[in-house]
């Protein structure tokens, strides 16, 4: 694990700095004034691209987990098994607190016209916390971080995966971002979806690397486009 942190440095180095600034910003700031604040700046051009930018977190997982498969399984499996459980979490939290979204929360403090919204949303009520778009967007744009890392570093391309640790954390940011813009997650949900998705990154990287040294022929096996003659 002492190589996954110092490989993966910038990545985590970013996601906890960030995340320690929204965590003051949450102490310190009231929910609702605090979704004010982040939310300020509204334009047509950015209700377009966080309306698009949002929908990869419902399709985008499995998307990469199917064009893995035809690469290798093994970083397949982990983005599988860490998006599976992260969501697993995700929805067993999401049912026990259910908590009232910005919609709901505006509308039961007389607040509703001062929300931002963004014109085609089907803006929800229910199962605010924490935000599982959040999860997945960490999950997607995390995971392939730290398994193009993998393949880098041990390549002596340490550069390269410096750069693709600070794309990736933006894009993930992004979509966690987008959240808030479009109005269906507070930043505390925000905060809790991206932790949850960073431990189960975490916790199964040892199963990648296991994979790797213990069962090298599955690890390295890929589905085959075409069949050879």
């Amino acid at each position: 694990m002492k190589d996954f942190f110092k490989n993966n440095a910038l990545f985590f180095t970013l996601w906890t700095i960030t995340f320690a600034l929204l965590g003051i910003l949450i102490y310190v700031i009231p929910k609702a004034e605090l979704h004010l604040q982040m939310n300020a700046y509204h334009n047509h051009v950015f209700d377009i691209f966080f309306k698009s930018f949002t929908t990869i977190a419902e399709y985008g997982l499995f998307v990469l987990v199917f064009i893995l498969l035809f690469v290798k399984v093994g970083p397949a499996l982990y983005l599988a098994i860490s998006g599976l459980s992260s969501t697993i979490i995700i929805q067993i939290i999401k049912h026990i607190v259910n908590a009232p979204r910005p919609k709901l929360f505006f509308e039961n403090i007389g607040s509703f016209d001062m929300l931002p919204i963004v014109e085609g949303v089907n803006m929800h009520s229910h199962h605010s916390f924490p935000s599982g778009h959040t999860t997945t967007f960490f999950v997607i744009f995390g995971g392939l971080s730290v398994v193009l890392t993998y393949y880098l570093c041990k390549n002596n391309k340490n550069n390269i995966a410096y750069f693709i640790q600070f794309i990736c954390f933006c894009l993930a940011i992004l979509g966690a971002y987008s959240r808030i813009y479009l109005s269906q997650h507070f930043a505390t949900d925000v905060f809790a979806g991206g932790t949850i998705a960073m431990v189960c990154l975490i916790a199964y990287y040892p199963l990648l690397n296991w994979l790797a040294q213990k069962h090298e022929k599955l690890f390295n096996y890929k589905i085959p486009i075409y069949k050879q003659k």
